[in-house]
């Protein structure tokens, strides 16, 4: 009686063995998956600058700074400079008066400057590829086609001279590649609003490239 029980649970023991092997197998496999997904949502991309004036990551920069992607200011909507004081902590940026057209008023670590004067020098440094603009009056600029964006908060007199005392803003228009891309933007509004943005890639011989970006504004005022 003994043994005809013993290979009736033997009997039960390899029915249901396959069916185990197959839940534990899949069951491998769901792990696994949920391990790539996870190592994937949390790999974090490395950010290059060049605050000063080559190529390194910027957790190994040694500065209080802040980097704009081309692609996260996309992402954010964000087409003017006084934008990026968003993200950047101890940061003011916000448009200005001037007697000749529009400005920009910016203060880091509360330094900064708000009088047009050309004779007077600014607090913060506002840089373009590398070249810097003198005065307040007309940075106010449109973040259009850019690469990045570096925001450099405290004292940059040793890399970026005398009048970056509270800091320094460098934007770095996108390269040409000759890929012949490009992109067109229109923005509609109230009171006859058209915002127009656009740039184009092509390539003019094999390795000679050339890249064009602009915008337009355009807007009735209160009054007509």
């Amino acid at each position: 009686m003994k043994s005809l029980n013993r290979i009736a649970l033997f009997k039960q023991i390899l029915f249901f063995l396959p069916v185990f092997a197959l839940i534990f197998f899949c069951w491998a496999a769901l792990g696994q998956g949920k391990k790539a997904l996870a190592e994937d949502e949390f790999t974090l991309e490395e950010i290059v600058v060049t605050a000063e004036f080559r190529e390194k990551a910027l957790q190994k920069t040694p500065l209080a700074i802040t980097a704009y992607s081309a692609d996260s200011m996309e992402m954010r909507n964000q087409t003017s400079i006084e934008q990026l004081t968003m993200q950047a902590p101890n940061v003011s940026l916000r448009p200005g008066n001037a007697g000749y057209g529009s400005a920009l008023t910016a203060f880091i670590r509360g330094v900064g400057q708000v009088d047009f004067n050309p004779s007077v020098e600014e607090g913060v440094g506002i840089y373009v590829d590398d070249v810097y603009y003198a005065t307040i009056t007309g940075n106010l600029l449109d973040l259009l086609d850019l690469e990045r964006v570096e925001v450099l908060r405290g004292p940059q007199g040793t890399l970026a001279g005398r009048n970056a005392l509270g800091g320094a803003i460098k934007l770095f228009s996108r390269k040409p590649e000759g890929r012949g891309e490009g992109f067109f933007s229109t923005t509609f509004g109230k009171f006859d609003r058209l915002d127009i943005r656009g740039a184009a890639d092509f390539a003019i011989t094999d390795n000679l490239f050339m890249r064009i970006a602009g915008t337009s504004k355009s807007r009735d005022g209160y009054v007509t």
